[in-house]
């Protein structure tokens, strides 16, 4: 339909009218601009809202979720009584081989664990016979000798070596401390003496009892 139309015959444009259509596209060019901005906005905040609620981010603003610490349980001190059992009194027994002191003034314990049953317990290891000393103790097989660290706090008693007593009129439990117990297996001169003891969660020994053998 415009072929008909002859360069005179083209109607000129309106006043303001270029002025016009540049108003109009520097506005949409300008909206364009603020929707690709506010969209960059929204997927850099996703991005940072996933950074910081991932627990296996990298990075070094991602959120850390304190663990949950299990409180230790309270060390038993309490004396280790006559005639103790494995079981019932949450001890164990061994043979005490060597007493160290640590340039910090504490022990080390070399502990062979063994075994010490005494009363129905004995006959019945012992095939339903009384054992000829009353008692059976040996060692555990397939176990060897441990060194254990003796809690400074540790209650220690002694029987008849780890106390240094006269054999005439021996008391079975008599309190001792560390450096008794040091000086007092040295003096015995035995490769090993017979005690029970507890262990704390750490491993170290909180209560030690030597076991009176006649």
């Amino acid at each position: 339909m415009f072929d008909d139309l002859k360069p005179d015959d083209v109607p000129a444009p309106p006043a303001r009218a270029l002025e016009e259509a540049v108003r109009r596209g520097t506005g949409i060019r300008r909206r364009r601009r603020a929707a690709w901005a506010s969209g960059v906005t929204a997927v850099v905040v996703l991005v940072v809202a996933v950074v910081l609620g991932n627990p296996f981010s990298g990075s070094d603003t991602a959120t850390v979720v304190p663990a949950t610490a299990t409180p230790a349980a309270p060390k038993d001190y309490s004396p280790i009584p006559l005639n103790p059992t494995e079981k019932k009194d949450k001890v164990s027994f061994g043979f005490l081989q060597k007493v160290t002191q640590n340039t910090d003034g504490s022990l080390t314990l070399r502990i062979q664990p063994g075994y010490y049953l005494s009363g129905q317990d004995a006959i019945d290891a012992n095939g339903g016979q009384v054992p000829m000393d009353d008692y059976l103790s040996d060692v555990k097989k397939g176990t060897s000798p441990t060194d254990v660290r003796l809690d400074p706090r540790a209650t220690l008693r002694g029987s008849l070596e780890l106390s240094q007593q006269e054999l005439e009129n021996p008391t079975v439990d008599v309190p001792i401390t560390s450096a008794e117990l040091l000086k007092n297996f040295r003096a015995a001169g035995l490769e090993q003496i017979g005690v029970w003891y507890r262990l704390a969660g750490d491993g170290s020994i909180t209560a030690l009892s030597e076991q009176f053998t006649p």
